[in-house]
């Protein structure tokens, strides 16, 4: 078959093409890696003086009230140990010797497990003794510990800085690891928090080396923005694939990475979706009326560029350059979409999920300047 010979109307994704494309090893074998975090547990500790920040510090970063929530029976009045989601828990503690302690064996297993450590000091008065001594316990015990410099905005300008890399110095904290914030700044200074954006990154960061990442994302506050780095991350993938993004092609590759970026987008927002729902999500967004006026111009490109469907495409490099582009672009639409449809709680019809996938799709064309 010549390079003008092939029927594009033959490579419109349809429903059935779709489904065949998504049943695939490579599809199951994304999916179960999503449901084995899910089947994990995830404990974050809180550690800090009374008037640290503690309580504020969980309200910004998972927007519930820790004195509102049940602790699990037996606890301390020192040590609370709280279930915030089916398998999400966060202990509150002055310090790391404080959750040594004999407590309910329900809650000393939980503080055994603890995943990683948020210390928080209080910029007010600085750093103790007993403090810097509780981080090196928590580094000897090989745990992750993220140390917040907290209430920044109360510093005299011309001393933040001078103050917050002495606060680290004298702790003993890499960079990485030590972030000055401000939990609930006064209102003449900002109306939001400060820098709980880089806590919620290192937390997220941290936790994905553990392959946990998904279990915080679940009870996060600011979920778009992981689910924004999800979806960076999957078109990255894709562009390095550079896979023909068709669906019921013989490119599996693309397709699992579709499906598991849609798959954990929805679990962050709290859905807990079949594989016959992500399919029948991206069958809607694929082969619904927009979405094959996209794939059709797709293809154009392609066919015009010399494209020949077959495993020798790939030997061209202009083509390969202009798959991976348009791989890319499809991903990052799609992941656009996906979140736009579970962060209203699926009220959005998929009409306009289509044009959100169409406009995205070639925003990102346009903005990379590939043609």
């Amino acid at each position: 078959m010549g390079k003008k010979d092939f029927n594009i109307e033959d490579y419109i994704p349809t429903e059935d093409s779709i489904s065949q494309g998504y049943d695939n090893k490579e599809f199951h074998e994304e999916w179960d890696k999503v449901n084995e975090q899910l089947d994990k547990n995830l404990v974050i500790a809180f550690l800090g003086t009374a008037s640290s920040g503690k309580t504020t510090g969980i309200k910004a970063l998972f927007d519930v009230d820790f004195g509102d929530i049940s602790p699990i029976p037996g606890s301390t009045t020192d040590v609370k140990v709280k279930k915030i989601n089916e398998n999400v828990y966060l202990v509150d503690a002055p310090g790391f010797g404080d959750i040594k302690e004999e407590i309910s064996q329900k809650a000393k297993e939980i503080c055994d497990s603890v995943d990683i450590f948020i210390y928080i000091l209080n910029a007010e008065g600085g750093y103790k003794i007993q403090e810097k001594e509780d981080y090196q316990d928590i580094l000897k015990h090989n745990r992750e510990a993220l140390v917040v410099l907290n209430k920044i905005d109360l510093l005299r300008p011309h001393q933040k800085e001078y103050f917050i890399e002495d606060q680290r110095e004298k702790m003993g904290v890499e960079l990485k690891n030590f972030i000055a914030v401000a939990f609930d700044p006064l209102p003449q200074i900002s109306p939001t928090p400060i820098n709980v954006d880089k806590v919620q990154n290192w937390i997220q960061n941290t936790l994905e080396q553990k392959g946990k990442d998904l279990l915080f994302a679940k009870v996060a506050r600011q979920k778009e923005k992981i689910c924004n780095k999800w979806i960076k991350a999957a078109t990255a993938s894709a562009a390095t694939i550079g896979a023909l993004p068709i669906p019921g092609s013989d490119y599996i590759p693309i397709t699992a990475c579709q499906a598991g970026m849609t798959y954990k987008i929805a679990v962050t927002y709290g859905y807990n979706p079949t594989k016959k729902d992500i399919k029948d999500f991206l069958a809607g967004v694929f082969a619904g009326q927009v979405g094959r006026q996209v794939f059709r111009g797709i293809l154009s490109l392609l066919k015009g560029a010399g494209w020949i469907p077959g495993p020798t495409w790939a030997a061209q490099a202009a083509i390969s350059a202009l798959a991976a582009s348009i791989a890319a672009g499809s991903t990052y639409g799609l992941g656009k979409g996906a979140q736009a449809y579970y962060k209203s709680g699926m009220q959005i019809p998929i009409v306009e999920i289509q044009q959100i996938f169409k406009n995205n799709f070639e925003e990102y064309r346009k903005t990379k300047k590939v043609d």
